[in-house]
């Protein structure tokens, strides 16, 4: 679960995403059009790059067992439409 936010805690949407496997395969180029973006990926260590107001930060995100996992991507002083 990716979650895309303000540093003062408002939701954002409209998010350039991108996820990539370790190899650079882009398994993911996509805009989420909400606050929220389910994936669903296989066991195994991920780059995902979130790019919004001209800053793509980016985590590097290991996936195994059944636990789901939950990155958040903040921006501070996001300037809101």
């Amino acid at each position: 679960m990716l979650i895309f936010a303000t540093d003062g805690g408002k939701y954002l949407v409209d998010i350039d995403l991108q996820i990539e496997d370790m190899n650079g395969n882009t398994l993911w180029n996509t805009v989420s059009e909400g606050p929220l973006f389910l994936a669903n990926l296989p066991v195994g260590r991920f780059k995902i790059t979130a790019s919004a107001q001209g800053t793509s930060p980016a985590r590097v995100v290991d996936i195994g067992g059944e636990r789901p996992v939950k990155v958040v991507f903040q921006w501070s002083g996001y300037a809101m439409n």
